[in-house]
């Protein structure tokens, strides 16, 4: 029987773009293409980091999360992808077994 990879944690650090659209602040995430806005910065900040831990929330249960952090956001990983989440601006992805 062949050994599992082992477990590796990675934290990649999220490219956040904050703009100034009229009365609204966007915040953007390039590497996942998502956008959320706020009334100030931080509040536009803080709603990205929720709809980012949405978004791979609904990838995880949909089984698309491997696809889209290893394929579209190019994310090393060797064996599956255990679990991902946003913690401060960091997203921590748990790869291996």
């Amino acid at each position: 029987m062949a050994a599992s990879p082992p477990t590796r944690t990675y934290e990649i650090p999220l490219p956040i773009r904050l703009r100034k659209d009229g009365d609204w602040y966007i915040a953007s995430c390039p590497l996942l293409d998502l956008h959320a806005q706020g009334k100030n910065k931080a509040e536009a900040q803080k709603n990205l980091f929720e709809a980012l831990s949405l978004f791979l929330d609904a990838c995880k249960e949909m089984g698309t999360l491997e696809e889209v952090l290893v394929k579209e956001a190019k994310i090393p990983c060797t064996g599956s992808i255990q679990s991902a989440r946003i913690v401060r601006g960091v997203m921590e992805i748990v790869c291996g077994g």
